[in-house]
């Protein structure tokens, strides 16, 4: 029995040892396809989202749908790079009204893919932009997708063709002729317009109020980027058109009249409200008016010239390059004859009498004459500058020599026996002693 006993317990133990074995392969058994099973779970839900996402992506497409903010890496790239994405983004501002940047007006409605939008989508484009525009435009006046029906619009053709100085310097030189080496006839600050009459390489051959010049293409803007620029910067003023327009305290026919505007008025126009004018009264109140009862004339800053008048700078220019004809003459102490010798006063004396302009026969005498200019900064072509001389080997205790401002801060004058007539910096061996300007009306 003992044997039988033993027996039995080794086949049980066999056989738990078994059950055990095929209790941990079921237990695996199950955790795989547990793992299979959540796997493919997962793909089909990005299957499914990728599908949406895909559609969405149609949908957006298909109907001229606005970018995300987001965008992709090619995306971003495409529209750095492509100008006709940097147009499709610029319609999507300009439908909610607001500009920034530059603007083609003339553009036709293009995807970032360069691909052409059917008639119908623009069709539809058109009448959500009108529903947008309605929805959201300002009180104000802003600038129209047809800029040419905005009243700003008039102070554009006053300069056409149009140049705006743009330097990074702030302001910009104003020279006689196509050349950095040509006398300086005026600055134009930034901001300044131009009338451009014509190209000359990279000049700009302008006009402003009379007076002519030229001035480095690339501190210029021109275009309708400048276009832009003019109606963005300009500033207006508002007179009546006949009669005496009412002002009111606010921008309603039932406020009180604050003033009236006459036909010789030249109040600041602020803005446009509406149908409304505000502008500033003499008091400095703002008040308003019926716009369609005003003339708006708008305007930009202009250069300033050196001469009060073009025909002064012109016979500047003229007296300065007439004077540079002798460069390389012969010095002689006590001669006066161009062509042949002069000394310092005597070649400012023939040089000008050739332009009826009479002036006395030694420099300390001619320091005298004209008028008054306070420093080199204020210096015109065609002043005069005066300095202490050097005569039998000692210098002048007071002016002893002249020479003829050219601008940009050079002279030309009869210096001595070993250099003739020549250009020199203006303080080439000492700041003048006086300036005198002797072109005058």
């Amino acid at each position: 029995m003992s044997g039988k006993r033993i027996e039995n317990r080794k086949r049980r133990h066999r056989l738990r040892v078994i059950i055990s074995v095929l209790a941990v392969c079921f237990t695996v058994l199950n955790v795989t396809l547990f793992g299979v099973s959540l796997s493919l779970i997962n793909k089909a839900t990005r299957a499914s989202k990728d599908a949406e996402n895909q559609e969405d992506r149609g949908l957006a497409d298909s109907d001229g749908g606005s970018k995300s903010e987001t965008l992709e890496p090619e995306e971003a790239s495409a529209t750095d790079s492509d100008p006709s994405a940097k147009d499709s983004t610029l319609v999507s501002r300009n439908n909610t009204g607001n500009v920034s940047g530059t603007l083609d007006f003339n553009f036709s409605l293009v995807e970032s893919t360069g691909e052409i939008e059917t008639e119908t989508e623009t069709e539809t484009e058109t009448e959500t932009e009108t529903e947008t525009e309605t929805e959201t435009e300002p009180e104000t006046t802003e600038y129209a997708l047809s800029y040419q029906d905005d009243p700003r619009y008039s102070v554009i053709e006053k300069y056409s063709p149009l140049a705006i100085v743009t330097s990074a310097d702030g302001y910009l030189h104003i020279r006689f002729q196509p050349s950095t080496s040509a006398a300086e006839i005026g600055r134009a600050l930034n901001g300044t317009a131009f009338t451009v009459l014509d190209v000359q390489g990279d000049w700009l051959h302008i006009s402003s109020n009379g007076y002519t010049g030229y001035v480095a293409k690339k501190y210029c803007t021109t275009g309708e980027e400048a276009e832009l620029l003019a109606m963005k910067n300009c500033f207006g003023t508002v007179s009546a058109k006949e009669g005496s327009v009412p002002v009111y305290a606010s921008p309603s026919l039932k406020a009180s009249v604050i003033g009236s505007v006459e036909t010789d008025s030249d109040y600041s126009l602020v803005d446009l409200l509406g149908d409304w004018a505000i502008f500033t009264l003499p008091d400095g109140q703002q008040g308003f008016a019926d716009a369609a009862l005003l003339i708006q004339d708008y305007s930009l800053p202009s250069p300033s010239f050196f001469y009060s008048h073009p025909e002064l700078l012109s016979k500047a220019l003229e007296i300065t390059e007439f004077a540079k004809q002798y460069l390389g003459g012969r010095y002689v102490f006590g001669a006066e004859t161009l062509g042949v010798a002069v000394d310092c006063s005597g070649f400012v004396l023939r040089v000008y009498e050739h332009f009826g302009i009479n002036l006395p026969r030694n420099s300390a005498s001619q320091s005298r004459s004209g008028t008054k200019v306070s420093s080199i900064q204020e210096a015109m072509p065609g002043d005069l500058l005066f300095y202490h001389g050097f005569i039998n080997g000692a210098w002048t205790k007071g002016v002893g020599h002249v020479a003829i401002y050219l601008g940009d801060g050079m002279m030309i004058h009869a210096c001595s026996a070993e250099r003739g007539i020549v250009i020199d910096k203006y303080n080439y061996y000492e700041q003048p002693l006086a300036i005198r300007r002797v072109i005058t009306e």
